[in-house]
C-alpha cells in the first residue's frame, strides 16, 4: 500500500513545521480544528466581505489610474484575469503547547497581487 493511499484512507494531512526541517502528520479534522481557532482568536469578522466586490472594485482601479500606470499594456498585466481568494494553510509550532499554527498566506491568485508587486517596485524607485 502506498503512503499517498494510507494518507487518503486515514483522512490525514501533512503540515510543515514551524521551526526545523520535519513535517507534520495530523488528521484533517485536527489541522481544521487549529486553523479555525487561529481564524476565531486573531482575526476580524469577514462575514460582509463580497469577494466579487473587491475583485471589481480592484479592476476598476487600475482601470481608471492615470497617474502611475499609464498605458494599457501595463494595465493588463495588473489585471487578474481569474482571481481566486488568497489560501491560508499553517505550518505547526512544535515547540509551543497544544501545537498551534502559524498562518501562511498564498497571495498570488488574489485580485491585487499584481497591482502590489508593481506599486512596491514604483515606490522602491520613486
Amino acid at each position: 500500500m502506498s503512503l499517498k493511499k494510507k494518507i487518503a484512507d486515514n483522512a490525514l494531512t501533512l503540515a510543515n513545521a514551524d521551526k526545523g526541517n520535519s513535517i507534520e502528520i495530523l488528521t484533517e479534522p485536527d489541522y481544521n480544528q487549529k486553523v479555525l481557532t487561529f481564524l476565531t482568536q486573531n482575526c476580524a469578522d469577514l462575514t460582509q466581505f463580497n469577494f466579487n466586490t473587491n475583485n471589481s472594485g480592484v479592476g476598476k482601479r487600475i482601470c481608471d489610474s492615470n497617474y502611475v500606470i499609464q498605458n494599457e499594456k501595463t494595465k493588463n498585466f495588473l489585471y487578474v484575469m481569474n482571481p481566486s481568494p488568497p489560501k491560508l494553510y499553517g505550518h505547526i509550532k512544535t515547540h509551543k503547547n497544544n501545537f498551534p499554527i502559524k498562518p501562511v498566506v498564498s497571495y498570488f491568485t488574489s485580485p491585487a497581487y499584481n497591482l502590489c508587486w508593481f506599486l512596491n517596485n514604483w515606490f522602491r524607485s520613486h
